[in-house]
């Protein structure tokens, strides 16, 4: 779908500004994920300038989307603030940007008012208290929080329009920032890549193995779960094997060693597919998710998904999971005494949850993403 602005700068092809920083080559996660698969799916005549803080990302960036010819790439070398509070507002003012995409949950603040700004903003997980969620585990992550809290807090009201990812994350931010934003708020959910479905007759090579693909932050609830999940003897008898991604030992979430449990720290998206599919189950245990990309993963890879009932996951799977409450023990329990009842997925079950997951697709995303900044400068 190629599209030219009409109006405000007479038919010239928009001129769309992103903040690129997080599509990078090192343990690209989330938010970066998103933007990636956004851009590499997006067919459009406007013009993109990629802006990033680093040679190596400024590299990355230039090599996977060399074929994109309305794609221009933009390097100032300096630490995070000094790039995203001086430079990128200064740079959409010398490059005349109609529209500007603040991609990491972070903003600037001061901003050149002729041209639109537009925030990604997953979720609002960071202006939690830590009575309800638990605050982060260290001073890095911490820090972390309080930036982007004061540089949301300041910006919001000023900008054009806000991408979320969920109608969870969506409500969450008007709670959180005001009912007075709900116009400005586009829903563009995560895609799924075909590299996750399995074909219906890989079933059978599946192994009694369970997967956690998570992280060390405490609103992932890994240290209260699998403390749970290490007291369920029944559970740990039936289990083949458990394999935790995205955490490297057992001593970064302060649990007992068990020989039943592999931490496997990072693992790239060209590797994850090969996890999914030989694993039986997944366990999402988290006390928030704004979306909750491996649900959505595991699923289309034939997995049994054990999803907790907090946050978007039951807006994402709706009757494709066995949903359970990962604060209360007495439901994790349950939910543990229910896998040793599943078998491999028919074929049947199979199909059904992959035209289920038809709705997650990264092209209607790309289009919509376009349709949201054309929408920003009226």
């Amino acid at each position: 779908m190629a599209v030219t602005i009409t109006s405000g700068r007479k038919k010239e092809k928009m001129r769309i500004g992103i903040d690129a920083r997080l599509i990078s080559p090192n343990e690209m996660r989330g938010m970066g994920l998103y933007l990636y698969n956004i851009l590499k799916n997006i067919d459009t005549t406007a013009k993109i300038f990629l802006f990033t803080n680093n040679y190596r990302n400024l590299n990355y960036l230039i090599a996977i989307f060399k074929d994109k010819k309305n794609f221009h790439f933009f390097l100032f070398e300096s630490n995070e603030v000094i790039f995203e509070q001086i430079y990128l507002p200064s740079i959409s003012f010398v490059k005349k940007m109609d529209c500007f995409v603040h991609s990491g949950d972070t903003s600037s603040i001061l901003w050149n008012p002729k041209c639109r700004r537009i925030l990604i903003l997953h979720d609002v997980a960071f202006t939690k208290k830590s009575s309800k969620y638990p605050a982060a585990n260290s001073v890095k992550r911490n820090l972390g929080r309080l930036y982007r809290s004061f540089t949301i807090g300041l910006a919001i009201n000023s900008v054009a329009k806000i991408i979320t990812v969920s109608n969870f994350a969506a409500k969450d931010i008007l709670r959180t920032y005001g009912k007075h934003l709900k116009k400005k708020i586009a829903v563009i959910p995560n895609g799924l890549n075909k590299q996750f479905i399995l074909k219906s007759a890989l079933l059978k090579n599946k192994k009694n193995y369970a997967l956690l693909v998570t992280g060390s932050d405490p609103q992932k609830n890994c240290n209260f779960f699998i403390k749970a999940l290490l007291k369920h003897a029944a559970f740990l008898q039936f289990i083949d094997h458990i394999f935790i991604i995205g955490i490297s030992n057992h001593n970064e979430i302060n649990v007992n060693y068990s020989n039943k449990i592999s931490y496997l720290g990072y693992i790239s998206s060209s590797e994850l597919p090969n996890y999914y599919k030989k694993s039986n189950f997944l366990f999402i245990p988290s006390v928030y998710e704004s979306f909750g990309v491996p649900s959505i993963e595991s699923l289309a890879s034939g997995c049994h998904v054990l999803a907790s009932s907090l946050g978007a996951l039951p807006e994402v799977l709706e009757n494709h999971a066995f949903f359970f409450n990962p604060k209360k023990r007495y439901e994790i329990n349950k939910m543990l005494s229910h896998v040793s009842n599943l078998k491999i997925k028919t074929t049947k079950e199979h199909k059904k949850a992959i035209n289920y997951l038809q709705k997650y697709n990264w092209k209607n995303g790309s289009e919509m993403f376009i349709d949201t900044c054309l929408e920003s400068l009226r």
